[in-house]
């Protein structure tokens, strides 16, 4: 942390309104080894008058911190530097110019301006009067004002500007008297726009939780949702559970979190499971459906969970996220299936096993999952899928599940896709060795960036691994 001297390393080529308040109010002399957590400076401000232009100055920053978002952020105070007599109303024999102190919010070191009044002919001080003297010139008291920028060390988040803003610019509205439209939007925006439901403690309750209770990774940080606004009022509660459940989409990161909410019998009043997100690895997306590799690919129905899906009736959109080989880590079933059994004799033993590949090609393993998701997902009106899914792939499923779902009631489908003679296909087609190989132009687990269209190609690829390496 640095010690205050060296923060007063360059006060020389400070502007004069910096300097001068150190002139005035020096820091103690012992205090130049002192850290910043030791001392900070702090300039005590003259004692309290009825100085008539130190309260059109408050009042003009407190106008400006209404109409700005930006210059309420600064927090800027104003305040007497001297104790010397006001200069308004002017008094024969009195100074004409006085000293005041501007602080904004996060700097160290104020500044200390001269003031004067411009004569105006009436006897009415108005804002126009107040002139600033900066680098040797006078200007207008807002002109000077205009000068000041955010400078705080750490810069607050969209969100966090928006409720200073709101704490500082004096306005305030009855929030029951808007429409419910727009009260439904801004209880959305306060508990931040995305709900990641779990549930208590004993699996029957559904909570509205937050994101860091599904994923407990400690590279990565999560704000938790603020829900104070549901304890104001049980009516007001009501609106906020209603706008939540209804106008919210529900992420869910991990698959048996899913599940669990699924299964609860506890749930909120309301359809509130109408837009999910699924963010979850491609073993998760196996486990969900049943799907198993060992010994062979094929699907173990008592295992799966997708009828859960299925049986969702207020479920309207669906959207499925891949994560890319690089955000998964090799949490993939193959290389799961590796990491359990790379140890145990038999496996040492098998050459076929021994040697088999952990990273499967994920065009391959993504079309699978859509495939072994279908029987449960096809009778959704709206399913998008997003993320680490080659186009091709995308367009081919966009159009098998929309003409599926459109063409719903007839006796056939019109896309000419045969479920059943799909899945038989793969089906114990694939033994647990013999990884999907990855024939795309630049390997899918080689790229720092997925390659969604196949436009890439691993020799003139900037961002894969061997060129990192090279």
């Amino acid at each position: 942390m640095s010690r205050l001297k060296n923060r007063l390393k360059y006060f020389r080529s400070w502007p004069i309104e910096r300097q001068f308040p150190l002139l005035l109010q020096p820091p103690p002399k012992e205090s130049g080894n002192w850290k910043y957590y030791q001392y900070r400076y702090k300039y005590t401000f003259a004692k309290r008058q009825h100085d008539e232009v130190l309260i059109l100055i408050r009042k003009t920053i407190k106008e400006a911190c209404a109409s700005d978002i930006n210059f309420a952020n600064i927090g800027l105070v104003a305040a007497s530097a001297t104790d010397c007599p006001p200069i308004w109303p002017p008094v024969p024999g009195s100074s004409e110019i006085k000293f005041y102190i501007f602080k904004e919010e996060g700097i160290e070191f104020p500044q200390a301006v001269p003031i004067k009044l411009i004569p105006s002919g009436n006897n009415v001080l108005r804002v126009e009067q107040i002139h600033v003297r900066i680098g040797g010139r006078w200007q207008p008291l807002k002109q000077y004002l205009k000068s000041f920028r955010k400078a705080r060390k750490h810069n607050p988040t969209e969100v966090e500007r928006q409720q200073i803003w709101w704490d500082r610019n004096g306005k305030n509205f009855s929030l029951l008297k808007l429409p419910a439209e727009i009260r439904n939007l801004i209880y959305i925006h306060t508990l931040g726009g995305s709900i990641y439901p779990r549930v208590d403690v004993t699996g029957s309750r559904v909570l509205l939780g937050s994101r860091i209770d599904q994923d407990f990774s400690y590279s990565k940080r999560h704000d938790s949702r603020n829900y104070s606004i549901l304890d104001i009022n049980h009516s007001i509660r009501e609106d906020v559970l209603k706008a939540i459940c209804l106008g919210t989409w529900k992420h869910f990161i991990n698959g048996s979190v899913l599940v669990d909410v699924l299964r609860a019998p506890v749930t909120p009043p309301y359809g509130w499971l109408t837009r999910i997100c699924l963010h979850i690895s491609i073993s998760q997306f196996f486990e969900l459906f049943g799907v198993k590799i060992d010994p062979f690919l094929h699907v173990v129905e008592s295992d799966s969970s997708g009828h859960l899906i299925r049986d969702s009736r207020t479920l309207k959109q669906l959207n499925l996220v891949f994560p890319t080989p690089s955000e998964s880590g090799r949490q993939n079933p193959y290389a799961d299936f590796y990491r359990w059994n790379h140890c145990l004799g038999w496996f040492r033993n098998s050459p076929q096993h021994r040697n088999m590949s952990r990273e499967p090609c994920w065009r391959t393993v993504v079309d699978w999952v859509i495939l072994f998701a279908f029987p449960f997902i096809k009778e959704i009106p709206r399913v998008g899928l997003h993320g680490a899914i080659k186009s091709d792939i995308k367009r081919k499923w966009e159009f098998i599940l929309d003409q599926h779902y459109l063409h719903r009631n007839l006796d056939y489908q019109p896309h000419g896709f045969d479920y059943e003679e799909e899945l038989q296909s793969i089906i114990g087609h694939w033994m647990v060795y013999q990884t999907p190989e990855c024939t795309c132009p630049a390997k899918c687990h080689g790229l720092q960036d997925f390659d969604h269209d196949d436009t890439q190609n691993m020799a003139q690829e900037p961002n894969s691994v061997e060129s990192r390496i090279v």
